[in-house]
């Protein structure tokens, strides 16, 4: 992901149009790997609705979809744009739906949201607990390539004429090091 796909902590919202805010989350999603669509028109079993980014990805060999919706209001939120939402999740079928408001939530718009599969954030706190499955993702990626490193050097541990054996010792030392580096972030031991 470029820097340009990522949305600075503490950005000034207010300075933004509703229609670039909404360029801005699903350009971040498209930099995580996901189909983002701006104002899709999503068929549902009982209408159509026009959904401000509509979000595909696959997980586990299914696909995901999420409806995000955004208030760029000055005043909080109500319990029944949380159930218009919802209502929309169900019919759309999608797995979940995400609120995102500067503004904040009423006390009743928090209650509706509650054991459901509606979530009501800022884009702040969208931001950080992504940029977290970002990292995680990327430290697959690398885990994976050195993996399929250590796995080759070993296919080539009989030493063909002219290798160097000193420079095949060395990379398996340092595969190690990020083996154990691995392990101790996934199991946050790494001060960073």
């Amino acid at each position: 992901m470029s820097g340009n796909d990522r949305i600075p902590r503490g950005l000034d919202m207010s300075s933004m149009s509703w229609r670039q805010y909404q360029k801005r989350i699903a350009k971040f999603f498209r930099g995580l790997e996901c189909d983002a669509e701006v104002e899709a028109k999503v068929v549902g079993a009982r209408a159509v609705h026009k959904i401000d980014v509509w979000v595909r990805f696959k997980k586990f060999g299914l696909e995901i979809k999420w409806v995000i919706e955004f208030k760029k209001w000055t005043s909080a939120i109500s319990k029944e744009k949380v159930l218009a939402l919802k209502s929309v999740v169900e019919d759309v079928g999608a797995d979940r739906g995400i609120l995102i408001a500067e503004s904040g939530f009423q006390s009743g718009a928090i209650r509706a949201a509650e054991k459901t599969n509606i979530t009501l954030t800022d884009l702040d706190e969208l931001m950080k607990n992504a940029q977290e499955d970002l990292m995680l993702s990327l430290l697959d990626q690398v885990q994976t390539r050195a993996v399929k490193l250590k796995y080759a050097l070993s296919l080539r541990s009989k030493l063909r004429p002219g290798a160097d054996a000193n420079a095949i010792i060395r990379a398996f030392g340092n595969i190690a090091v990020l083996e154990f580096g691995f392990d101790r972030i996934r199991l946050k031991t790494l001060r960073i």
